[in-house]
């Protein structure tokens, strides 16, 4: 009903190209009837060995570290967006410059949920986590930029005009003969 899988082994010299070396290989239920086995048999036990534990950490640490890293593969794609909307106020520079706004800050926001799948409390987390939030502040950084280069953001004295007193001048005019 399953079928083997055969993996045939061909080296480089002409000796082994006549020998072909067939290994049979487990099925994909044998696998994880074996790999629910030994974790049947640890949950029994209690013993997981230390290499596992190293190999387990050393994975999420990895996984820590390509979650804090995927900000920086949309980067670019943002930026080139932000140029290609150009120098004037419209609905569709709005809204890219509103939703990298929003996407940055609801990411900052959400921190630790994103790293809540690898964070065990036995890898540390301080170095992915600023990475994170690092790239998430360039995005925010682009987007205030844009809003800047867009006229949106008070950024000259003549912005802040309407803030200063005012001052009320009295002109009196009078005819006197001279």
């Amino acid at each position: 009903m399953y079928t083997d899988w055969n993996f045939c082994s061909v080296g480089a010299s002409s000796s082994s190209l006549t020998q072909a070396v067939e290994k049979p290989l487990a099925s994909y239920h044998e696998v994880h009837e074996g790999l629910a086995s030994r974790q049947v048999h640890e949950a029994r036990t209690g013993k997981v060995t230390n290499e596992e534990m190293t190999l387990e950490r050393q994975l999420k640490q990895k996984v820590a570290m390509d979650i804090a890293q995927t900000p920086a593969k949309a980067l670019a794609m943002q930026g080139f967006m932000m140029y290609m909307t150009g120098s004037s106020v419209s609905i569709i520079s709005i809204m890219v410059v509103g939703m990298s706004l929003l996407n940055s800050a609801q990411a900052l926001a959400a921190v630790n949920q994103r790293f809540e799948r690898v964070a065990d409390g036995h890898i540390s987390l301080i170095l992915p986590k600023l990475i994170y939030v690092a790239l998430n502040c360039v995005f925010l950084g682009m987007g205030l930029y844009k809003c800047s280069s867009l006229g949106l953001l008070p950024s000259t004295a003549v912005d802040f005009i309407s803030r200063l007193p005012s001052t009320a001048y009295r002109a009196e005019v009078s005819s006197v003969p001279v």
